[in-house]
């Protein structure tokens, strides 16, 4: 049996120790700064920016390039491009049909094995 010593800390208790000895500057600074990081936090996506995720997504190879072209992030485009019933650029070039899969109609293993 392996004990624990003062010496071999876990990932887990150095992670709380970070949080318990900077959680009160954080609190004062208002939780860090997310402004700067992720600009598009700071406003919701109007209708003029799905559509010019829709636009962009006729003609652009990948979410990433629709996603730098906008300026909103790949899951943010993947989420309009899905509400707008439109498949996304991988699906398109593909041909993959997003939905349930198909029924199977051949035997299965367990009875080709048998005969």
């Amino acid at each position: 049996m392996n004990l624990c010593t003062l010496q071999d800390e876990s990932s887990a208790a150095r992670c709380l120790s970070l949080i318990e000895r900077h959680a009160t500057r954080m609190i004062k600074m208002g939780g860090g700064r997310l402004s700067t990081e992720y600009p598009n936090m700071q406003h919701p996506l109007t209708d003029d920016g799905r559509a010019q995720i829709i636009a962009l997504a006729a003609t652009a190879e990948t979410v990433s390039e629709i996603a730098a072209g906008t300026g909103w992030s790949g899951a943010t485009v993947r989420k309009v491009l899905n509400r707008a019933g439109l498949p996304t650029p991988y699906l398109r070039q593909t041909g993959i049909k997003k939905g349930a899969p198909a029924k199977r109609v051949g035997p299965r293993h367990g009875e080709i094995s048998a005969q």
